[in-house]
């Protein structure tokens, strides 16, 4: 990758003027917490964690509401982008408690967009359909930071059950929240969340028995414009991300050394920065990295720890992507019984995969955006 100067940051620039024209201390204080929220979503989660303590500190006696739900927000993504820890959905869900009790709308829509991320994240699809109406009806028409969020869990929904062509509208109404509001982050996350959905589809057809196809190389080329955006913008939020999709990518293409190269290098930082959802099937990749690189006692170690860390009630694409590659290493070993016994599970999880996106798609085909009309 190109070492490329960062590129100042729009919002951060905007806020950060804000802070200086302010008219009074909480009106400061509360663009201080917003700044906050932007420097946890980059992955400088000390500097956002120095900002909530100070602000906790100067208003534990003397509470103003203002303040509150901005630290509340600010608290939960430190934890979210921390290491996605589950205790950051209580601390925005607090956020929208007090928002929608103070009758603070703007918080009340962004809390909810950001709540209907998580929920997106944890497949509650009627959980995730009630807060993106939330922050649809509640944002006014430049509230561009609650609108973009909201659409970009509506495009990455879509997108997931298939519908192409309405996922593009959300996504370019997600891109033009992002654009208007000076929030590079947005856009980063928007590109990252495309990647990792076709990455899925590439997967899901080479483990079907498809030929990688230039599919693969493409999806190459997106990951490495993804790290050379964000090393451009400054934020490292997460960043075993883009390589933990290559090595996926990579692996999909039989470029088995090169794969099991990046799994080596990065797969402990993912999953202590949070993507123990996905142990099982990376450890079951790497294990066919391994395999097809003559490493059979080490291949068969992980198929036996990816075997061991499945969980029967994770999501069904992770759990079909596992058992699918799980299948195919121990056939390669030759244990029978167990690749019949993946093999089995993967077209369950595939069919459990059929039906989430039809619930995806029955759920928010009707939802339209309150102020744009449909993209082209």
């Amino acid at each position: 990758m190109l070492d490329r100067p960062v590129k100042p940051s729009r919002l951060l620039t905007r806020l950060d003027a804000e802070i200086a024209s302010a008219r009074n201390a909480v009106e400061a204080d509360c663009k201080r917490a917003e700044r906050a929220c932007y420097l946890a979503r980059t992955g400088r989660i000390a500097e956002a964690q120095e900002v909530v303590d100070q602000l906790h500190q100067q208003y534990g006696q003397r509470p103003q509401i203002e303040v509150s739900v901005w630290v509340h927000l600010a608290e939960g993504l430190t934890e979210y982008f921390r290491d996605m820890s589950p205790a950051a959905r209580g601390k925005i869900l607090r956020c929208h408690a007090l928002s929608a009790a103070a009758g603070l709308k703007p918080m009340q829509a962004l809390s909810a967009a950001w709540l209907a991320n998580m929920d997106y994240s944890r497949q509650d699809i009627t959980s995730t359909k009630r807060y993106i109406v939330e922050a649809l009806n509640f944002s006014t028409i430049d509230h561009h930071a609650a609108l973009g969020r909201a659409s970009l869990v509506m495009a990455q929904a879509l997108h997931f059950a298939g519908q192409m062509v309405p996922a593009r509208v959300w996504y370019a109404h997600a891109r033009s929240h992002a654009t208007s509001d000076g929030d590079e982050l947005t856009v980063s996350a928007l590109m990252h969340n495309m990647a990792w959905l076709r990455s899925l589809d590439l997967r899901k057809g080479v483990l079907g028995g498809q030929r990688a196809s230039d599919d693969a190389r493409h999806a190459l080329m997106n990951a490495e414009s993804i790290a050379q955006f964000d090393s451009l913008i400054g934020s490292f939020s997460l960043g075993s991300l883009v390589p933990i999709l290559t090595a996926q990518i990579l692996s999909t293409s039989g470029r088995h050394e090169e794969a099991l190269a990046h799994y080596d290098a990065h797969l402990d930082t993912s999953l202590a920065q949070g993507m123990h959802r996905l142990r099982a099937d990376l450890l079951a990749d790497r294990a066919w990295c391994r395999l097809k690189l003559g490493l059979l006692d080490e291949s068969g170690r992980d198929a036996v720890e990816a075997r061991d860390s499945l969980d029967p009630n994770g999501q069904c694409d992770d759990r079909a992507l596992a058992h699918g590659r799980l299948a195919m290493v121990f056939a390669e070993l030759g244990d029978v019984a167990q690749a019949e016994l993946h093999s089995g599970e993967a077209r369950a999880a595939w069919l459990e995969y059929e039906a989430l996106q039809d619930r995806l798609w029955t759920s928010f085909r009707d939802l339209t955006h309150p102020y744009m009309a449909p993209s082209n």
